[in-house]
């Protein structure tokens, strides 16, 4: 399957509509609405075993499930702390292969679109850039300020649009309750593993 091909856009398709739902229903989303659903799709596109763009596509939804919760969801809790693989900044020296990551998940299903390589450095900073990013943002809205805007750092050969959704339908307590949450969320996920 090429990036181009009809099943890749169908794909496309579907995750704007998640996208949009995610902007436009926070406060269904914030109940709980459809969320063993959403957690299934978002875990086939954030398996380790898929191609860095659907990887990267995947976190951009997942960030603003993330940015509509106050409270854990156990299903958007064990995404967001798989999501990012620190496994790369554990041992320069040891050689990462695929096998590696692709025996991460625990279903036996394949990855959508499978990486020909392992991840990178480059793939895990990319990852931690837009998780960070979106709590600047966050910030910005629960300030009462306009977020700055994206300026993520894509490899030259693809052409990702860069997620600039704020997924917080309540103003800036809404926003403010999501930042002082997501911040938790990475701080508890990711700094204190780092």
């Amino acid at each position: 399957m090429s990036f181009s091909s009809k099943e890749f856009l169908n794909i496309n398709k579907t995750l704007l509509l998640l996208r949009k739902v995610f902007l436009f229903l926070p406060d269904r989303i914030r109940v709980g609405w459809q969320r063993r659903k959403i957690a299934e799709m978002l875990s086939h596109l954030l398996d380790h075993g898929n191609h860095h763009r659907v990887r990267i596509q995947g976190f951009q939804l997942l960030l603003l499930w993330i940015n509509d919760q106050t409270i854990e969801l156990t299903e958007c809790i064990n995404l967001y702390a798989n999501a990012i693989s620190l496994n790369l900044f554990l041992h320069d020296q040891i050689k990462i292969s695929i096998e590696d990551y692709q025996g991460k998940d625990t279903d036996d299903r394949d990855p959508l679109f499978p990486n020909p390589h392992p991840p990178t450095f480059h793939d895990v900073i990319q990852l931690i850039q837009m998780d960070l990013g979106s709590l600047v943002k966050l910030a910005h809205v629960a300030a009462g300020s306009t977020p700055p805007p994206e300026n993520y750092e894509f490899p030259i050969n693809e052409t990702i649009e860069p997620d600039n959704g704020i997924a917080t339908g309540m103003g800036i307590d809404a926003a403010f309750a999501a930042a002082k949450f997501h911040f938790e969320l990475t701080k508890k996920q990711y700094l204190a593993r780092l």
